[in-house]
C-alpha cells in the first residue's frame, strides 16, 4: 500500500502535539518519502473528514447494482494515508476480509445510525429486534425492554455515545439479556462500523475537537439518491429517525452533539440556551426535510410509470432540495458548536 499506515501516522501527530518543534527532525525520512507529512497541523485539520467520507462511500452510498462493499475489519493497521493532488486518500490492506452488503442491509445500517445519532432508543431495538429475526410489533414487551435498557445504558447515561468500544460491549450485553441473537454477519458488520467511526473520534480527541456527526447526517439525502437510482425505496430507511427527531427536537440535539455543544459558563442560568436559541431553524428545516422526503416518497410510489429521462428530472430536483437541507444541518451544527 502506498503511503502511511495510519497507526504510525498517529504516533507521528501525537509526537507533534507533544512537541512540535522537533517533530520535523525526529521524522526527517518519513517527511522525505511523504513530503505532505511536513504540515501535521493540515493533516490534523483533514483528516478526519477524509476517513469520514471514506465511511460514508462504503457505509451508506449504494452503488451501480444495489450492493456495496464494506472493509469488515477497518482497524487503524488496515488503513495507509496518502496524498494525491493535494487531497488526503485512504487505501485499505488485508482486503480479502470485506462484507457485501445488500439494498436491505444498507437501508437498514442507514436505519441504525440515523436513530443512534438522534438518540431514538426505540428506532435502534427494532433495528436489532429484525437483525435477530422477530417482528418488533409482535414483541411490544421485548421492544420495551430492549429500549429503554438502552436509554437508561447508553443514550441518557450521560457518558460519550462516540466511545465505540464501550457501547458496543453495552449493546451486547443488552441484547444477550434479551435472548436477542443477530448473527455473525450483522455482528461483523456492526463492529466494523463502529469500528471506522472510533477510528476518526480517536482522530478528533487527538486535535482536541469532538467527533463531527455533520458530515455523516449531511450525507444521508446523498445515500437515499442513490438508492432512488437504484430504484430502491429509501423510505423505511429514514421515516424513524426523522419523526423521533420531529417530536423530540432537544433530545435529538441533545444527543447528536452532546460534545459539541457549547458549555455553559457559571454563571448561565439556563444550560440549554444554545439548543433553545436554535429551535426556529429546527423547524424550518424539519418542515423542509419533510417536504423533502415527501416528493422523494412520491417519486419511489411512480417510478414503474416514469420514464428514465422523467426520474432522473425529479432525481436532480429533489438532489437540490436535499443541499439545502444539507446545509441548513451544517448551520445548525456549526451554531452549536463550539470553536
Amino acid at each position: 500500500a502506498q503511503g502511511v499506515q495510519m497507526n504510525k501516522l498517529m504516533e507521528m501527530l501525537e509526537s507533534y502535539k507533544s512537541d512540535p518543534e522537533g517533530y520535523s527532525n525526529k521524522y526527517k525520512a518519513e517527511i522525505k518519502d511523504n513530503p505532505w507529512l511536513a504540515e501535521p497541523k493540515k493533516i490534523l485539520g483533514e483528516l478526519p473528514s477524509t476517513l469520514v467520507k471514506t465511511f460514508d462511500e462504503q457505509m451508506l452510498f449504494m452503488k451501480k447494482g444495489g450492493e456495496t462493499v464494506m472493509h469488515g475489519d477497518p482497524h487503524m493497521g488496515n488503513l495507509f494515508v496518502y496524498n494525491s493532488n493535494g487531497k488526503l486518500k485512504i487505501e485499505f490492506i488485508d482486503t480479502g476480509n470485506c462484507v457485501t452488503r445488500n439494498s436491505e442491509q444498507i437501508k437498514g445500517d442507514i436505519a441504525f445510525f440515523s436513530n443512534y445519532l438522534v438518540g431514538n432508543s426505540e428506532g435502534v431495538a427494532k433495528y436489532f429486534m429484525k437483525k435477530g429475526g422477530l417482528e418488533p410489533d409482535a414483541e411490544p414487551a421485548l421492544l420495551k425492554q430492549i429500549s429503554e435498557n438502552m436509554d437508561k445504558r447508553v443514550f441518557k447515561k450521560g457518558e460519550n455515545i462516540t466511545e465505540f468500544a464501550n457501547v458496543q460491549k453495552e449493546l451486547n450485553a443488552i441484547l444477550e439479556e434479551a435472548g436477542l441473537d443477530i448473527g455473525s454477519e450483522e455482528s461483523n458488520a456492526l463492529k466494523a462500523q463502529l469500528q471506522f467511526i472510533s477510528n476518526v473520534s480517536s482522530l478528533n480527541a487527538l486535535s482536541g475537537k469532538p467527533l463531527d456527526v455533520a458530515p455523516i447526517f449531511a450525507d444521508i439525502p446523498k445515500a437515499l439518491m442513490q438508492m432512488v437510482k437504484n430504484r430502491v425505496n429509501p423510505m423505511s430507511s429514514v421515516k424513524e429517525a426523522v419523526s423521533y427527531a420531529y417530536h423530540n427536537k432537544v433530545d435529538a440535539l441533545g444527543t447528536a452533539l452532546q460534545f459539541k455543544v457549547k458549555k455553559p459558563t457559571a454563571a448561565t442560568a439556563e444550560p440549554s440556551t444554545d439548543l433553545v436559541s436554535v429551535e426556529g431553524t429546527n423547524k424550518r428545516t424539519f418542515k423542509f426535510a419533510r417536504a423533502t422526503l415527501h416528493e422523494l416518497r412520491e417519486l419511489v410510489k411512480n417510478r414503474h410509470e416514469l420514464t428514465d429521462a422523467e426520474i432522473q428530472q425529479s432525481i436532480a430536483r429533489i438532489a437540490e432540495n436535499a443541499k439545502v437541507v444539507k446545509s441548513q444541518i451544517e448551520d445548525v451544527f456549526k451554531h452549536l458548536t463550539t470553536e
